[in-house]
C-alpha cells in the first residue's frame, strides 16, 4: 500500500508527512514522555497526519489506520486506543490480502 500524501475525510483534507524518529519525539507531550516511541499522532487543528518513519512499511501502514481510525472516531462515540489498534491492524489486514480492492 502507498501511504498517500493527502487524504480527505468527511470533506476535510489532511497532510500525511513521514516523520523521522527524533521529530516525532520531539513532538511528545510531558504525559507521554515515559512511553515508548511514538508512532503516530493526528494533528486536528493543523489536520495533519504524521507517522514515524522507524518502523517497517507495514507498521507504518498500520499507523496510518490507526490514525484514520482516530479521525473517524472524532465524530463518534470514542474508542479506545486498544480498540482503535486493533481495528487498525484487521482493516491493515484486508487490504494487504485483497490488493486490488481499490483499483479500478
Amino acid at each position: 500500500m502507498n501511504i498517500p500524501k493527502k487524504i480527505r475525510v468527511e470533506g476535510i483534507d489532511f497532510s500525511v508527512l513521514i516523520l523521522s524518529n527524533e521529530q516525532m519525539n520531539s513532538l511528545k507531550k510531558d504525559d507521554e514522555s515515559e512511553k515508548g516511541v511514538l508512532c503516530g499522532i493526528t494533528d486536528f487543528e493543523e489536520t495533519k497526519i504524521l507517522i514515524n518513519n522507524a518502523y517497517c512499511e507495514s507498521m507504518r501502514e498500520q499507523t496510518f489506520w490507526h490514525e484514520l481510525i482516530h479521525i473517524i472516531d472524532s465524530r463518534m462515540n470514542p474508542l479506545t486506543e486498544e480498540q482503535i489498534d486493533n481495528l487498525a491492524r484487521r482493516l491493515n489486514a484486508i487490504f494487504k490480502d485483497n490488493p486490488k480492492l481499490f483499483k479500478d
